[in-house]
C-alpha cells in the first residue's frame, strides 16, 4: 500500500472492509431492488441491508402541499424583511407597520410548521403500528 492510500484509510471512519462476492443474476436483482428504494449507493444499500435487515421507502407526497404551502410564505417573509432592511439601511427609520406584518407572517410560518408537524406524526404513528402502506423490500421481491 502506498503512503497515499495508507492516508486515505487512516482517515476513514469505518476502516474494515467485507468482500463478497455475487453472480450476474444476484448482482442483477441486488441493482433492481436498490432501484425501487432510489438507493445510488451500492455499497450504504447493502450496509444498511446486513445491519437492519431491511430497507423501507416511505412517501411523503402527501406533505408536498403543506410544504409548497410553507415555502410561499416563508419566502413572503424573506422578501419583506429584504424590503425592509433597504428602507432602513437609506432612511434609518423602522415602522411599526413593518414589524407587525413580520410578526404576523411568523405566526402564519409557526402555525403552517405545527400543521406539517401534526401530519407527519400522525403519519409515522401510523407507520409504527403497521397502518401505513410503504415500498419495503417485501413487495418488491
Amino acid at each position: 500500500m502506498n503512503a497515499k492510500d495508507e492516508k486515505r484509510n487512516q482517515s476513514r471512519r469505518r476502516k474494515n472492509r467485507i468482500v463478497f462476492y455475487v453472480d450476474d443474476d444476484e448482482l442483477k436483482f441486488i441493482q433492481a431492488k436498490m432501484n425501487v428504494m432510489h438507493i445510488k449507493n451500492r455499497e450504504a444499500y447493502l450496509r444498511k441491508m446486513a445491519i437492519d435487515g431491511q430497507c423501507i421507502r416511505y412517501d411523503y407526497t402527501e406533505f408536498g402541499d403543506e410544504m409548497k404551502r410553507s415555502n410561499y410564505f416563508l419566502g413572503n417573509a424573506a422578501s419583506n424583511i429584504n424590503q425592509i432592511a433597504r428602507r432602513v439601511n437609506s432612511t434609518g427609520n423602522m415602522y411599526d407597520e413593518d414589524m407587525q406584518e413580520l410578526v404576523r407572517q411568523l405566526d402564519i410560518m409557526w402555525e403552517q410548521q405545527r400543521k406539517i408537524m401534526r401530519l407527519f406524526l400522525k403519519e409515522t404513528v401510523e407507520k409504527e403500528n403497521g397502518v401505513h402502506k410503504n415500498t419495503s423490500d417485501k413487495d418488491n421481491s
